[in-house]
């Protein structure tokens, strides 16, 4: 006979449940962050069904492109920019802003990695061949984040001197 005691069933409150995390797209933004409806036009075969919205809003969240989200869902530019000034579709253009938002962080990315990393250049012979690459570096750019990300710190002199505040 035993004297070991069974394990007993574990509590419910403490057995731990796995967390649901949004499925998010390929640049870390959740596509059901947008809380719109979709316009809701007369169904055309080729028209903007509440499908090819939504993925025309993801499109353009992921490319920061109107030409480009048009594209992917098989639709003009043109009626991109009329379903958006269409009437009832506020929260589509809302949707539209929010998206053109997230596509803006990749250009700050775009910034930040060409002032401190640099961009690659060809170097050509007078007679046109390519004969090496130099890596070219803006200051300018780089000037310019230092200042809109440390202005306290990187204002200019005459700011400075001034007592004027930006």
């Amino acid at each position: 006979m035993s004297h070991i005691a069974p394990i007993p069933a574990p509590d419910a409150d403490l057995v731990p449940t796995p967390e649901t995390t949004p499925a998010l797209d390929a640049h870390g933004h959740d596509p059901a962050a947008y809380h719109w409806v979709p316009v809701l036009k007369k169904r055309r075969k080729d028209g903007w069904s509440p499908d090819k919205q939504r993925a025309f809003i993801e499109a353009l969240a992921d490319s920061g492109s109107v030409t480009t989200a048009a594209l992917c869902v098989g639709m003009s530019e043109s009626s991109a920019y009329r379903l958006r000034r269409a009437p009832g579709a506020e929260a589509f253009d809302r949707a539209w802003g929010a998206a053109i938002d997230a596509a803006s962080k990749k250009l700050l990315d775009a910034a930040f990695e060409r002032a401190l990393v640099g961009t690659d250049e060809p170097v050509f012979d007078r007679e046109g061949n390519r004969v090496g690459r130099r890596l070219r570096q803006s200051d300018r750019l780089l000037m310019f984040l230092i200042r809109a990300y440390g202005p306290d710190r990187f204002q200019s002199a005459t700011v400075r001197s001034s007592g004027a505040i930006n």
